[in-house]
């Protein structure tokens, strides 16, 4: 129930080829992807990889994968939470689709929903933009009520 699903895109805003599309995608984030690699710290002295030499040996420079976006979208969600603790889980999926900046535009996934809001298996809602996510949240006073539905089959 209260889990939020993001794909991953490379440096140009372009799905990568192991980002998997899926139609609960909220949005996607930043990854490496062939040359494109994002850095991270690594494990320290000889457990970790140490592709670099000296004090930058504990860094790993080929860092990539949905496993690159996912802190992303943590360090994301901590951000909105810290700027408006009263935000509901619902109110924190609204504020992130009202963030996202649609990317790779003329991609053939991107559709418009029932909402009015352009949407895509590829890109969610498109990639996050954490300072809007943030800037939405410090201002946010609606709080979106959760309906449920029980059909007896």
């Amino acid at each position: 129930r209260y889990v939020a699903t993001f794909g991953a895109v490379d440096s140009r805003g372009l799905a990568t080829d192991y980002s998997e599309p899926c139609s609960a995608l909220l949005g996607v984030l930043p990854s490496g992807s062939g040359q494109d690699t994002m850095q991270t710290t690594d494990l320290m002295g000889s457990s970790g990889q140490n592709i670099l030499e000296g004090s930058m040996g504990d860094c790993n420079i080929n860092f990539a994968g949905t496993s690159a976006a996912a802190p992303i979208a943590a360090g994301i969600a901590a951000l909105i939470l810290e700027a408006n603790p009263s935000i509901t889980w619902l109110d924190f999926q609204y504020i992130l689709k009202l963030s996202a900046i649609r990317n790779d535009p003329q991609h053939s996934s991107w559709f418009m929903n029932g909402a009015g809001t352009h949407v895509s298996h590829d890109y969610g809602f498109g990639i996050i933009d954490a300072n809007r996510s943030v800037t939405i949240a410090k201002d946010w006073k609606m709080s979106i009520e959760e309906t449920s539905f029980t059909y007896n089959i």
